[in-house]
């Protein structure tokens, strides 16, 4: 069967033309739906309130995005190249130049510029068809995330994890596990740094998804030996300021799905939230809509509890490279957008898979990740557990009341 990398391209690009980015200011309707506070001053006295009392902290990611060590050392050959329609065109004679610029030959124009491989096979729907482009990675021993395997040593294996890169952090701890921001690091719309970035930000921030946490049976806020920690898909947008901000101490809703909800057991210790790793966890897609959540396997969560009520830090796990590689179509408009090519991400997400290692063969096929957070803190409201009237049952029961 011919496979292909995902087309994230090609998804992102149908993703990011439909999806209009309006910023919106939401009318915060009633304290029974929506609390909000003035600043994060005001919610972060709120967070040590509650936390004095022996019970929850709830928060909203503002920011959910791969990690990777962006400094000017991290890509020194650059970022990967595309080649750009114009270069392409260049190849070839100046009559098929203006036919294949003919609107009608768009779809033939972007098929063609993947048909790449040594007999004009089309390398991201046969990327063996073709040797490894070796794709530019990311360079050094500098990269962000997690200790995920507790190993320190390049060369160490675990009943899960095969021999792989062990980076160090920029608080110098070492064992930090995050092949796929080593392979995401140079990829020119994906990077951190990268230019599709703002959009994904802006698009969650905007309604696309959300992401809730809530941290229960906290004594201190500094430190507490024994915490429940609840991840949930939001159910409702971000509430936002008139600039567009979003606002601290929102009273927000999870989506009542058991997929989309995990708990985990953890501590805090010196005013950083630690978590237990636990099987999956299933999120959102983070890039687009159009496709269902997806698995991150053995997560584990750590944030910084910081004292404006915000909290900052990484969930870590595995992701599958299924994840980036399935049975689709393909063609090069998905790759000038996002410029991540195809066939070279192939060949990057086997080379440098580093979990959930085949005893029999030695190979893995899932790459450790990080995921920076930020959030802000919220009152998270079930409903399934403690019912809100909404204002046309609340109307109906005054107006009953009243006719009385």
């Amino acid at each position: 069967m011919k496979t292909i990398i995902v087309a994230m391209s090609d998804f992102l690009l149908l993703s990011v033309r439909k999806f209009l980015l309006v910023a919106s200011l939401t009318t915060v309707a009633s304290t029974a739906i929506f609390a909000t506070a003035a600043s994060t001053d005001v919610a972060a006295a709120g967070l040590k309130r509650t936390a004095a009392e022996g019970k929850k902290l709830g928060f909203v990611v503002t920011y959910f995005y791969y990690a990777m060590e962006q400094g000017e050392n991290a890509c020194p050959k650059g970022v990967w190249p595309i080649t750009s329609t114009k270069e392409f065109l260049a190849t070839k004679p100046p009559a098929e130049q203006q036919r294949l610029l003919q609107a009608e030959n768009r779809k033939e124009l972007f098929r063609r510029m993947i048909e790449r491989g040594p007999n004009g096979e089309n390398v991201c729907a046969e990327p063996l068809s073709a040797p490894d482009p070796q794709m530019y990675t990311l360079a050094g021993d500098r990269n962000d995330g997690l200790d995920l395997d507790g190993k320190t040593k390049d060369s160490a294996i675990t009943d899960y994890t095969c021999p792989h890169k062990q980076y160090t952090d920029s608080q110098g701890r070492k064992g930090i596990d995050n092949q796929l921001g080593r392979v995401l690091a140079c990829v020119n719309g994906l990077r951190e740094k990268g230019t599709l970035v703002p959009y994904f930000t802006q698009a969650m921030r905007n309604g696309m998804w959300s992401m809730l946490i809530e941290i229960s049976d906290v004594d201190n806020v500094k430190n507490d030996s024994s915490v429940r920690v609840d991840i949930y898909a939001g159910n409702e947008n971000m509430v936002k300021n008139p600039s567009g901000e979003v606002m601290a101490g929102a009273s927000l809703s999870p989506k009542i799905d058991p997929h989309l909800h995990r708990q985990f057991a953890g501590r805090i210790v010196n005013g950083v939230l630690e978590t237990d790793v636990i099987a999956d966890l299933f999120v959102p897609d983070i890039m687009t809509n159009r496709r269902p959540a997806f698995k991150i396997e053995r997560p584990r969560l750590e944030l910084k509890l910081l004292e404006d009520g915000t909290a900052t830090g990484f969930l870590g796990g595995y992701i599958s490279q299924n994840q980036y590689i399935a049975p689709s179509s393909a063609d090069a408009e998905g790759e000038l957008f996002t410029g991540l090519d195809c066939h070279a991400m192939y060949y990057a997400v086997h080379t440098y898979a580093d979990g959930d290692r085949d005893p029999v063969t030695g190979k893995c096929s899932t790459l450790s990740t990080a995921f920076r957070i930020e959030a802000v803190p919220a009152f998270i409201v079930r409903p399934d557990l403690t019912p809100i009237p909404t204002f046309s049952q609340r109307a109906k029961t005054l107006e009953s009341a009243a006719a009385q």
